[in-house]
């Protein structure tokens, strides 16, 4: 454990004895830094810093070898439903429905008897015995007449129990809705999964968490990222209420992160939102984008395919939003200022997406490669077509994609694609090599939020468990200084902060997260067991541990 420590920006520090991975491509490694007023004053030697320095009154600091980079950005994450875990029942790396039962019945063990739904996020049966899906029944005999819903680890599916499926009005005669599957059994009765729209039904009468469990959540989220080193996220999935919740924790300064934020395009305010400008403030949230469907996940069978699933040959996966219903989202986001983001994870939904955005840059100029509006978004492109590649670059289209997926997929994936699709998934190289704008994240709680499990990823691409194996796919591996770049500079150009976020430089934001070791010089496994030391935002330390070899920085601003 470590320690929060926050404090004024204050006088200036001069940061020495270290490894300064700066990001930048000319001047790739630095051996000290000065930060003043919140903001990075000078990058270089040590000699060089003490004398444009030594006037400032700022006291050095020697990191005792320590390894400092820019703090790192979640390109692609999920605050609230993170920090809401602990509220709920997690079976996240249950390995069967038994170890699910035992997890229920521990949790209700725990909690004071009552009448409430009982929530719970995490389950794979990719994981389980058979990999098939389970059904309600499973449920109903832990959680007896109260009403249960489970979210699948992909956010994609719902696992309810029969109580919740009648309170969401569902019986054996209910259709598919549009975009969504409600999995029947060989007889036609409701199994209790519910696939992607499908899930509205008991969404819409699942009850709310208060605000103070929202804003404890929120807190509790942004004190785990700042001890691994992350000072800003993307949050991809917001409603209006939830952007409101953020914009009073930043006004009340209470926002420990940064955070750029999208809303749900299917939110009722989104017609509100969009009447006015994006909000680019000079706190810490800011909301400056609109996010849309097109497909499902790859691990419940939604994601679109070409060609069916190896595995399920009657599928090819959901629509979850028809292609002129997205083209007529994507032009009232764009013409509102703020930048689209698509979750696409499947290779035609990937060709759709595409297909759409060159129809609108084609109808207004000033969109596109090159130009200064907002660039889109494909969040995940995750399975591509051979002849999509190269449209990304051509059209200035962003990949936001998320390295800890690939080693999560590895173990069923070709299960579900086949050899010849499973050669474009997960391209990472190949998109960069093209030009591509990579932006890293996790995808957090469907992974880990700690940024060490996606670089070691993405520059090792086996499994963290087994160091020995071969690499999957080794050619779409990326140097570290490239993924360091996609989870730091990357998301930072993608948000429209690259000239003031993302790497060391002068000029730029004291952003920063301090390390151990190097990580460009540690064998990859060691990776994995990397400290952050420290980790500032705006200069004001917001994570000390109490192990680190030098004085804690926001004393020396005292």
């Amino acid at each position: 454990m470590g320690e929060l420590a926050h404090a004024p920006a204050g006088r200036a520090v001069i940061l020495t004895g270290g490894r300064f991975r700066t990001g930048l491509p000319g001047v790739p490694a630095a051996e000290a830094i000065w930060i003043e007023g919140g903001t990075i004053r000078a990058v270089g030697s040590t000699a060089e810093i003490r004398s444009r320095a030594g006037t400032s009154g700022g006291k050095p600091v020697s990191l005792a070898g320590s390894c400092v980079t820019p703090g790192w950005t979640d390109a692609h994450a999920h605050v609230l439903t993170l920090g809401l875990t602990a509220e709920q029942v997690d079976l996240t790396g249950a390995e069967s429905v038994a170890a699910v039962q035992e997890r229920i019945r521990s949790h209700l063990a725990e909690r004071a008897p009552s009448t409430s739904w009982i929530l719970g996020r995490g389950w794979d049966q990719t994981r389980w015995p058979g990999g098939a899906y389970p059904e309600h029944r499973d449920l109903d005999v832990v959680t007896g007449d109260r009403p249960a819903v489970f979210t699948r680890i992909d956010g994609h599916a719902a696992w309810a129990n029969l109580a919740a499926m009648r309170a969401g009005g569902l019986d054996d005669a209910a259709p598919d809705p549009p975009g969504g599957s409600v999995l029947r059994d060989a007889a036609g009765r409701l199994t209790g999964i519910l696939i992607d729209a499908a899930m509205d039904a008991v969404g819409r009468v699942t009850p709310a968490f208060e605000e103070t469990r929202r804003r404890d959540a929120v807190a509790r989220v942004a004190r785990r990222l700042l001890r691994h080193g992350v000072t800003a996220v993307h949050d991809m999935g917001l409603t209006s209420g939830d952007a409101a919740l953020f914009e009073r924790l930043d006004a009340s300064g209470e926002l420990g992160v940064r955070v750029y934020g999208a809303l749900l395009g299917t939110d009722p305010g989104l017609d509100r939102v969009l009447a006015a400008p994006p909000r680019r403030t000079e706190g810490r949230f800011e909301l400056g984008m609109v996010k849309f469907f097109v497909d499902g996940a790859l691990g419940s069978r939604g994601a679109a395919l070409f060609e069916p699933y190896c595995d399920d040959p009657a599928n090819r996966g959901l629509d979850v939003t028809p292609l002129p219903e997205l083209r007529a989202g994507l032009a009232r986001v764009v013409d509102a200022g703020y930048q689209a983001a698509v979750h696409a994870i499947g290779d035609r939904a990937n060709r759709g997406v595409l297909d759409c955005w060159e129809a609108l840059t084609a109808a207004r100029p000033g969109y596109g490669a090159g130009r200064p509006a907002p660039p889109l978004r494909v969040e995940h492109a995750q399975i591509l077509h051979p002849d999509d590649l190269d449209r990304f670059s051509e059209m200035g289209v962003v990949a936001s994609m998320q390295p800890a997926h690939c080693i999560s997929d590895m173990p069923w994936a070709e299960e579900r694609l086949g050899a010849e699709r499973l050669a474009y998934a997960y391209a990472w190289r190949s998109l960069r090599d093209r030009g591509v704008v990579l932006a890293a994240g996790s995808d957090f709680p469907i992974e880990t939020p700690d940024p060490r499990y996606g670089f070691f990823a993405a520059v090792a691409r086996r499994s963290p468990h087994d160091p020995d194996a071969p690499p999957w796919n080794p050619g779409e591996r990326l140097t570290r200084a490239e993924a360091l770049a996609a989870f730091t500079a990357a998301p930072a150009r993608v948000a429209g902060h690259g000239d003031r976020r993302g790497i060391l430089a002068p000029g730029y934001a004291a952003d920063l997260a301090i390390w151990d070791r190097d990580l460009f010089e540690v064998p990859e496994r060691a990776l994995l067991d990397a400290e952050v030391w420290t980790t500032m935002v705006d200069g004001k330390v917001g994570w000390r541990h109490p192990g680190a070899p030098f004085p804690p920085l926001h004393e020396v601003h005292e």
